[in-house]
């Protein structure tokens, strides 16, 4: 009797922690699904998917190009990987963060998170380097192989959310701005922290005008103007 009862205890224990890690992974796979984070209240991640939806191509040479300075756990970067996937075809994004507790305290725990959580993103290229070791190295451009190589060097959507000093901020605008196209959008965040008028004039000499603006986002489209 009492080792018939020991077993039931037992079994009921393993019956317990099967459910456990099931609920515990479906409850994991929800929250990355959901990472949309429209969610949480006053993120305006809302904002971000109308940057990329409202963003285009006209002339292409069969590839599109989405951009995030500062990847963090990956938010941003999933919506523009979900609502980039429905607009373009021949699609990638590049994710920009060194990671290794360099900026923003981002620790390298934070990193191995976010490739377990974006895997299935084959669009997704990590660029573990900082955004000034990036404009540095891929000034001609990001190269894929797709039977061939192919040189992209033209962005359509780019999500700043790295350095938030205004004369940061002003670096890497000056580089995209010179590697955009009609259509193309910016989307600052955090806007408030910098200079945002000055970056907004910068912007405007180079053709693009205010799309939208939140209390802590803020949205620009090249409206026209010749691409260097």
């Amino acid at each position: 009797c009492l080792i018939h009862g020991l077993t039931k205890k037992i079994n009921f224990l393993y019956q317990f922690q099967e459910r456990w890690l099931y609920f515990a992974r479906y409850d994991r796979k929800r929250k990355i699904k959901k990472k949309d984070m429209r969610i949480i209240k006053g993120v305006e991640y809302e904002l971000l998917v109308e940057a990329v939806k409202s963003s285009y191509k006209e002339e292409t040479n069969g590839y599109v190009l989405t951009c995030e300075i500062g990847v963090h756990e990956g938010h941003g970067s999933q919506i523009m990987l979900e609502e980039g996937r429905k607009k373009f075809q021949n699609f990638h994004h590049l994710g920009i963060d060194p990671y290794g507790n360099v900026q923003l305290g981002v620790s390298n725990k934070v990193k191995w998170n976010l490739k377990k959580d974006l895997i299935n993103y084959l669009e997704f290229h990590l660029m573990e380097m900082t955004d000034t070791e990036y404009m540095d190295k891929y000034r001609n451009g990001f190269i894929i192989y797709d039977e061939k190589p192919q040189l992209l060097n033209r962005y359509t959507c780019v999500h700043f959310d790295g350095p938030q000093r205004t004369t940061d901020v002003l670096r890497e605008v000056m580089f995209f701005c010179h590697r955009a196209h009609i259509g193309t959008t910016f989307c600052f965040n955090d806007y408030k922290r910098y200079k945002m008028d000055i970056i907004v004039n910068l912007c405007s000499v180079y053709g693009f005008r205010v799309l939208k603006k939140g209390s802590r986002r803020y949205i620009m489209r090249k409206e026209y103007g010749v691409t260097t």
